[in-house]
């Protein structure tokens, strides 16, 4: 049983042709404003002593960092306003209400990070990658998670899920409706459970994390994001969703095919739900999945190339800054992935996002603005 096509338009309403044709007309006719509030860093710094700070932090032992962190986000504060006035991605797009915010999660992340260069030089030669590596798993993940639009597109698919769930599960406990609606869910094992209770859309949560306890007790990630719900016996349904940087969508289905044998190996699944203090913890038995389709959704920002194809196979300089603020995070695109390799069957969706924005940001550690 898969999501049929018309849940997957229904759920994308905004990235059919006619809203899509729409979005690039708005972005052909946007004007790249005139320059941004421009000014001097008040102690201008050349680029090696920029990457020297940060790869002293990232090489140091984590309990004397503070000093290091204390300089890099003092940095951050001061450099940060000119880098943002000049694109299209904001602060609230982030889910940040101001730039303190902002500098204090790349600083707590830039907290436990670290490096396996021995010297600023090898860093240096790496520095490429290890932007790319912050800009996908610091500042994508956390856009996917708080973006506000993103937030109401992705709790409309959660719903749309629970409803193909619930059409697996009779109304009735006769044995006419069990005939006429087989069962097609199953637990970690792979063994199909037989459903009486639906799954509501009040008992639906956001998780911002999902981490595992394998049998050693030691608790690891296991998927990037995603929402649960439970209904009345106590069992859950589960809606996955990997982020990914353009170039890893390809190794997306085989992670993907992984997701119930890892499960399986399992003791619980830890949920970190958004706004509860407490993580809701699962027996693998009790969460449940579609048993031809586990509506995994793999989201990834547009390409530079898909970003050209929206415009219509070209983009001036300037097209960047032109982007409206209200169209950063738009769904572009949702289409249906199948990987006979994996045997796996899942969602790919893009937003209107660019790599080259989120480096921009990371790249104030390194270079002046």
């Amino acid at each position: 049983m898969a999501i049929p096509r018309k849940v997957i338009q229904a759920v994308a309403a905004k990235t059919v042709e006619p809203e899509v044709q729409s979005l690039a007309k708005k972005l052909k006719g946007a004007k790249s404003p005139g320059p941004g509030k421009s000014t001097l860093p008040l102690n201008p710094e050349p680029p090696h002593v920029r990457v020297q700070r940060l790869y002293e932090l990232i090489s140091t032992d984590v309990a004397e960092r503070g000093q290091r962190l204390l300089e890099v986000m003092d940095r951050l504060r001061r450099d940060l306003p000119q880098v943002l006035d000049k694109l299209p991605l904001k602060l609230k797009h982030l889910g940040f209400q101001g730039l303190d915010g902002l500098v204090k999660y790349m600083g707590g992340a830039l907290e436990t990070m670290e490096t396996d260069a021995t010297s600023r030089a090898e860093f240096a030669r790496g520095l490429k990658g290890w932007r790319w590596n912050f800009v996908g798993r610091v500042l994508f993940e956390r856009l996917v998670k708080y973006h506000p639009k993103l937030d109401e597109f992705f709790r409309s698919a959660a719903k749309a899920f629970l409803g193909v769930l619930n059409e697996a599960i009779p109304a009735t406990s006769a044995a006419k409706e069990r005939k006429r609606f087989p069962t097609a869910l199953v637990d970690a094992f792979g063994k199909v459970r037989e459903v009486k209770s639906r799954f509501g859309p009040r008992s639906l949560r956001k998780v911002l994390e999902f981490r595992l306890v394998g049998a050693d007790g030691v608790e690891r990630a296991y998927t990037d994001f995603g929402f649960i719900a439970k209904n009345s016996e106590g069992v859950w349904a589960a809606m996955p969703i990997e982020i990914k940087m353009p170039t890893a969508l390809s190794g997306v289905a085989k992670q993907f095919s992984e997701f119930v044998p890892r499960l399986a190996e399992a003791t619980k699944v830890i949920a970190v739900v958004e706004g509860e203090s407490e993580p809701i913890e699962i027996a693998p038995s009790n969460l449940l999945l579609m048993q031809h389709d586990k509506a995994q959704i793999a989201v990834a920002p547009l390409s530079e190339k898909g970003f050209r194809d929206l415009l219509g196979g070209s983009a001036s300089p300037g097209t960047a800054r032109a982007v409206p603020a209200g169209e950063v995070g738009s769904v572009v695109s949702l289409d249906q992935g199948v990987s006979p390799t994996h045997s796996t069957i899942y969602y790919r969706l893009r937003v209107l996002v660019q790599r080259e924005w989120l480096e921009a940001i990371v790249r104030v550690l390194t270079d002046p603005p």
